[in-house]
């Protein structure tokens, strides 16, 4: 899926977010039951799915690998501290990180 942007694109961010804030309270019931790995295994999946191919190396892999665990453990995060930020605030707080 080639075309998609760069991975670490705001819009494609706030999407996500904007999706995990919609099924909020089930992703939370995963969590909490220790079922949380399945979300950050289906992002892993979505994120190498889509902006990884073996010609951009094993520094752009291990880049992603490390750039979905964020987005899951700041989701978690914002999630089990009742969400006090908007999505586009904790988004401005990820781009910050990755710039």
């Amino acid at each position: 899926m080639a075309g998609q942007g760069q991975f670490n694109d705001s819009r494609n961010m706030l999407h996500c977010y904007e999706y995990f804030n919609h099924y909020k309270e089930f992703i939370a019931c995963l969590v909490q039951t220790g079922l949380g790995h399945l979300l950050l295994q289906a992002l892993d999946s979505y994120i190498l799915d889509t902006y990884y191919t073996e010609d951009k190396g094993q520094d752009f892999y291990y880049t992603l690998r490390a750039f979905s665990g964020s987005l899951y453990n700041i989701y978690v995060t914002w999630i089990l501290e009742d969400s006090k930020e908007s999505a586009e605030e904790i988004v401005s707080i990820i781009c910050k990180i990755y710039s």
